[in-house]
């Protein structure tokens, strides 16, 4: 069985250098063949490798095409433990987030607003004066 799981793992490689993620079971098995030439214990059948490919647990076969699985809930990473905490941070999360867009938009109004609005010459002069803006004469 070792042999097989070697196949597998070369598939699963080969597989994921694609970039559609698929290939077909004939190219795939083919391309496996040609990277395992050199061990021994692995048998030179593409009809071999392709049952192995078929058989396995880590591929989606759907007629001449093969895919990887997407992992799902049985992956390793962590799961998330539901406590009372969980979601009342997550209602916390959320508000913050509705608070910081709110006053996002809210500058973005004033900015728009005060930028379009005419402003009489006195207020120009004291920003210029502030910012320490200096026009040239057009002379």
């Amino acid at each position: 069985m070792g042999a097989s799981k070697a196949v597998i793992k070369v598939a699963k490689k080969t597989l994921k250098r694609q970039e559609s993620g698929s290939m077909k079971i004939k190219s795939l098995a083919k391309s496996v063949l040609e990277k395992t030439s050199s061990d021994e214990e692995i048998p030179s059948c593409k009809d071999t490798v392709r049952k192995w490919i078929e058989e396995s647990d880590a591929f989606e076969v759907e007629g001449k095409m093969v895919m990887l699985k997407k992992k799902g809930d049985d992956s390793k990473k962590r799961k998330s433990v539901d406590d009372g905490d969980n979601e009342g941070k997550s209602a916390a999360k959320k508000a913050k987030k509705a608070a910081k867009r709110a006053k996002k938009d809210k500058t973005k109004t004033t900015a728009t607003i005060s930028s379009s609005s005419p402003q009489d010459e006195s207020t120009v002069q004291a920003w210029r004066k502030t910012n320490k803006i200096v026009l040239k004469s057009s002379s």
